[in-house]
């Protein structure tokens, strides 16, 4: 054949495996999810990738069925397109063909979006985009991905964790230690916490014991003789004092939580950045240990065990930054309180970077998938730190751009979809 020719075949091959493979993966959904016909799905899918009339052609046969025995959808089709140079031997078309064959017995899937709304995330990218509002598009890309037109899909929760310096966990005051409400007065506390000390801040120990439990977060400077500065000036100063006000959503099967959560994130300036808390809280809203803990949107047999047989436990772990320890109190207290075993910046820092690397094979060992993202990062250190966390090399995504963040968040979710149907 000749070379010319030989292009076309390889181009209209690759067109239509990815065309038959995107149709199988529809259909199988259209089957587990009940709600449309699985094989008018796949063909709408196939239609989508795969034009009638690509490099001349046309479609030959297309056929998509569910094997009722091994519960397989199985897309077969067959092309034909125009030759160039092999016309002058008389063969004026080429006729290709490809197969897929996807399992329709789903496995379930656990997955923990952790993202980072430092008020850093309010800056503009290279591309000049906001980088928050790049994110918000992204996260939508990635369950668009992952559940198609569904809004839920069987065995499909989904958990979204906002961090900055802190992790707001919203009304779970069971879960706290050392807490008086009267501190708060007259504001009342508004849910974030303080890290547990060591190991137990890298750890997804429940909070079922006085030792595994969380201090609440306190900003004792905003205190100003006998009370809080509350006049229109001094508003801000008060116990809760940069407290993040996304709270974390914990395991949900309704995609529409998660969308509301993604589109409402919020960058607020102030407080740092600490995202081995934010990766520990990542880890702990799909930790079995936490099962019937988190109640809320999360069924009380969830999270599942990790050896559960066919379930993914993955996270989706982003920032536009690493560590970063200023004047303000953190998860660790101030600096000056040596909770980190320093009052020096730099070793703090790079004390909760060596913590960070610490729950990240944590959570690797316990056969959890992790997804890192960085996003508008130059500093090769912080990428050699995610590129290092993540459960294998092309697992990690360094994303200068919010168009090249959606990208990623779409491969990510793709990965996650493919993973769940057995090829």
């Amino acid at each position: 054949m000749g070379s010319r020719s030989t292009a076309r075949g390889y181009t209209a091959k690759s067109k239509l495996q990815g065309a038959v493979d995107a149709a199988a993966l529809a259909g199988a959904k259209a089957y587990l999810g009940n709600t449309v016909d699985a094989s008018d799905e796949a063909r709408m899918f196939f239609d989508a990738n795969y034009a009638d009339d690509f490099m001349g052609g046309s479609v030959v046969t297309f056929d998509a069925s569910i094997n009722e025995q091994s519960e397989n959808m199985v897309v077969q089709a067959t092309v034909s397109i125009p030759t160039t140079f092999m016309q002058i031997f008389g063969f004026n078309q080429l006729t290709l063909g490809s197969a897929a064959e996807v399992s329709a017995s789903h496995t379930n899937l656990e997955l923990a979006l952790v993202v980072d709304v430092t008020g850093s995330m309010n800056s503009n990218d290279s591309n000049g985009d906001v980088k928050i509002d790049s994110l918000k598009t992204a996260g939508n890309t990635l369950l668009q991905s992952i559940y198609g037109e569904y809004t839920t899909l069987p065995g499909v929760y989904i958990s979204l964790v906002p961090y900055r310096h802190v992790v707001n966990i919203g009304d779970r005051e069971s879960w706290l230690t050392g807490y008086t409400a009267s501190d708060y007065n007259p504001y009342g506390w508004t849910g974030c916490v303080f890290a547990r000390n060591a190991p137990a801040d890298q750890n997804d120990n429940p909070p079922n014991s006085t030792a595994n439990r969380f201090e609440p977060y306190f900003w004792p400077s905003a205190h100003w003789y006998g009370t809080w500065w509350i006049d229109d000036y001094f508003a801000p100063y008060n116990p809760n004092k940069y407290c993040p006000v996304d709270e974390i959503i914990s395991l949900t099967d309704q995609r529409a939580t998660i969308e509301a959560g993604i589109n409402g994130l919020d960058a607020q300036s102030g407080g740092g950045t600490q995202t081995a808390v934010g990766l520990a809280w990542g880890w702990r809203t799909i930790s079995s240990l936490w099962r019937g803990q988190w109640h809320g949107p999360t069924p009380n047999d969830m999270p599942l065990d990790y050896d559960e047989p066919d379930l993914i436990k993955a996270v989706v772990f982003m920032t536009d930054g690493i560590a970063d320890i200023g004047w303000e109190p953190m998860a660790y207290g101030f600096l000056s309180e040596g909770n980190l075993g320093t009052t020096n910046e730099a070793l703090a820092e790079a004390e909760v970077n060596a913590r960070l690397s610490t729950i990240c094979e944590a959570m690797k060992t316990e056969g959890i998938l992790i997804f890192s993202v960085t996003f508008a990062v130059t500093d090769p250190g912080i990428e050699s730190t995610y590129r290092d966390c993540a459960t294998q090399p092309d697992y990690f995504f360094n994303s200068p751009t919010g168009d090249e963040l959606e990208t990623a968040f779409e491969q990510i979710g793709r990965r996650l979809a493919s993973l769940r149907l057995t090829q």
